[in-house]
């Protein structure tokens, strides 16, 4: 792979052919989450926006319900109101 450093948004900052490289695996790996939550019907956007409101980790639920839309953090959650949420069972 023959990679030429790329200015940092006007910086003079420049990526090697390695950090480049690096950046676009990650950039894979992002995309390939992106589908694989976009086809569950969830938002990447959104799901990153609970993260930082909440102060957590990632979610492991999407509930949605006739009262709206809710998250749960953990597996306790869903097993404690599993007559709300059925998808926990």
């Amino acid at each position: 792979m023959n990679c030429t450093p790329l200015q940092n948004g006007g910086s003079d900052k420049s990526l090697t052919n390695n950090q480049l490289e690096e950046l676009l695996d990650q950039i894979l790996i992002i995309e390939d989450i992106y589908y694989k939550l976009r086809r569950r019907g969830i938002s990447l956007t959104e799901l990153l926006k609970v993260r930082q409101e909440s102060e957590r980790t990632l979610p492991l639920y999407k509930i949605i319900s006739d009262a709206g839309v809710e998250y749960a953090f953990t597996e306790k959650r869903i097993h404690k109101n599993r007559r709300r949420f059925p998808c926990g069972e």
